[in-house]
């Protein structure tokens, strides 16, 4: 099991190694329009920020807020993916960079999905 500063190399790592390939879709195929498919990672923390304020830190059930937040978080994560599809099929990138686009966005979210458990405050490794 990792320790805390191992996970956080961890992350940083595969959050490089996406971002690599991110700009790389962009740079072989002089498009640098999959750089638009990072604004969900952008805007990926505000539902955060909004619903955080209005929940019961202490409460066993999940709130409305929650919930909303969750919902908005999962529209943002498909829009990872739906922006290079839709750039694909009004031909403003190649497939190529597409998918290397896409590609990139899979390495992130693994990263994250990989080492976020073991970044928790509370927790001590994945269950």
């Amino acid at each position: 099991m990792p320790t805390k500063g191992q996970a956080t190399l961890g992350l940083g790592f595969g959050l490089a190694v996406g971002f690599a390939l991110l700009l790389t879709s962009c740079a072989v195929w002089h498009a640098w329009w999959p750089l638009f498919a990072l604004s969900p990672w952008f805007l990926a923390p505000i539902p955060y920020i909004f619903t955080s304020s209005f929940t019961e830190k202490y409460s066993g059930d999940i709130s409305i807020w929650e919930n909303f937040g969750m919902c908005m978080l999962t529209f943002l994560g498909t829009g990872t993916f739906g922006l290079p599809i839709v750039m694909m099929h009004l031909d403003v990138i190649t497939v190529g960079a597409g998918l290397l686009c896409m590609g990139a966005q899979v390495v992130m979210m693994a990263s994250i999905a990989i080492f976020s458990p073991y970044l928790k405050e509370d927790s001590e490794g994945l269950l």
